[in-house]
């Protein structure tokens, strides 16, 4: 049998003049569950997650970034039992972020607390009525910092911790003598 001619009917059909050509190929679906090369937006323009109680992925994390939310049993363990003396059920304290770790690894932080550190000769605070970058926190309180109780914060505790800011330095006081 011969292949019809262009437009040509066969039974109650009429064959289109492109029938014999090939079929369109459509592209494949894309996955959304792949990764796409390059950078995340966020990498490239930070201020779009930058917003108040953003849980911030680890890589993210920056020098003075202040974060709530870090429970008393996770930075008992943390600190070698230093801080907080008295663990309490459900009772959390910030972070601040001291300095990024080489490669982008993680982060050191250290605890605050609302009390100064005991029997400290010299400390830092975060001063209340400092408002934070990115967010417009005013912090409402004095917030000390546990500088001698520095450790690299895992990324499984970071992601839980809000984000309340960027503490600007001169918002960072000392009190004492060294």
């Amino acid at each position: 049998m011969r292949p019809p001619e262009k437009n040509e009917r066969i039974g109650n059909k009429v064959t289109p003049a492109n029938s014999q050509s090939k079929k369109s190929v459509k592209p494949p679906l894309e996955s959304p569950w792949k990764s796409k090369t390059g950078s995340l937006a966020a990498e490239k323009n930070l201020e779009l997650v930058l917003t108040t109680n953003a849980h911030i992925p680890l890589k993210l994390w920056r020098k003075n970034f202040w974060f709530s939310g870090a429970g008393d049993e996770s930075l008992h363990a943390l600190t070698g039992g230093e801080f907080a003396k008295e663990i309490v059920a459900g009772k959390t304290h910030p972070v601040l972020a001291l300095n990024t770790l080489d490669h982008g690894v993680g982060c050191s932080v250290c605890p605050c607390s609302s009390r100064t550190p005991f029997g400290a000769a010299a400390y830092r605070f975060i001063r209340k009525g400092c408002t934070l970058r990115h967010t417009g926190h005013v912090m409402d309180r004095n917030s000390y910092l546990v500088d001698g109780l520095a450790f690299s914060i895992p990324s499984s505790l970071a992601y839980e911790l809000s984000f309340k800011g960027e503490v600007p330095q001169l918002c960072v006081e000392t009190e004492g003598k060294d």
